[in-house]
């Protein structure tokens, strides 16, 4: 089949290009409604009771501190081991999730094993508006206190030997995320190239099936003719 072949198909069946490219311009139109995410990675800290390294930025590095945060982040999640990517600095919403919650710690053992660092919990937020990032914050913040309460009391742990907590106020802060004018015109002429190649291949499908169709009929309505007898007049 020749490019002149395939563009008479599209010209005879222009009806099912146009099809396709009303389809695709729906579909551009109502995801270019988004105006974005919104998303926050919020830390909380823990380490033991008394003063503590000023140099030491961040969690607890005793091993005894990060087990009892590793135990939290898995009661948080319903006993379930959070969903580790590639690349523990990844963005949640970058995995293609829109509304959701990640709550475990940071990994920096790379793709070979699971290594943690530092009593650190990372709660991960994505949501679709403010109002749902923060009441989701605020919630799994307080069950984060409720929790690491609870399970000290369950032990008989000492009010005085409590691990300390602390939120990092600068994680506390909700990004809005959006995609650039750059990266908007791009996806439109990506969704221009689809509708393309879409809609000529609709076009030359449905011209096959139409032609079959006529032959099909032009065969069944085709006169036949009478056989000839091979007998002998006597």
């Amino acid at each position: 089949m020749t490019i002149r072949d395939i563009w008479q198909a599209i010209v005879r069946r222009w009806y099912a290009v146009v099809a396709v490219f009303a389809i695709v311009a729906g579909l551009t139109f109502y995801f270019g409604q988004n105006d974005g995410l919104y998303t926050t990675r919020t830390v909380v800290s823990f380490s033991v009771p008394g003063p503590s390294d000023p140099l030491e930025q961040g969690g607890s590095r005793k091993q005894g501190v990060i087990t009892f945060a590793a135990a939290l982040a898995r009661e948080i999640n319903d006993g379930r081991e959070p969903t580790r990517y590639a690349s523990a600095d990844a963005p949640l919403y970058g995995a293609g999730i829109r509304q959701g919650v990640l709550v475990g710690l940071p990994d920096t053992g790379g793709q070979w094993g699971v290594f943690y660092s530092r009593a650190d919990i990372e709660i991960q937020i994505v949501g679709p508006t403010y109002e749902w990032v923060e009441h989701k914050q605020q919630t799994i913040l307080a069950k984060v206190r409720a929790s690491a309460e609870a399970q000290q009391r369950a032990v008989n742990v000492p009010d005085a030997s409590f691990f300390s907590s602390a939120v990092e106020p600068i994680t506390l802060k909700i990004d809005h995320v959006a995609p650039s004018r750059t990266a908007k015109a791009a996806a439109m002429a990506a969704m221009a190239v689809v509708a393309i190649l879409i809609g000529g291949w609709a076009a030359l499908t449905w011209d096959r099936i139409m032609r079959r169709r006529m032959e099909q009929a032009t065969l069944a309505t085709r006169p036949t003719r009478p056989a000839i007898s091979n007998e002998v007049m006597l």
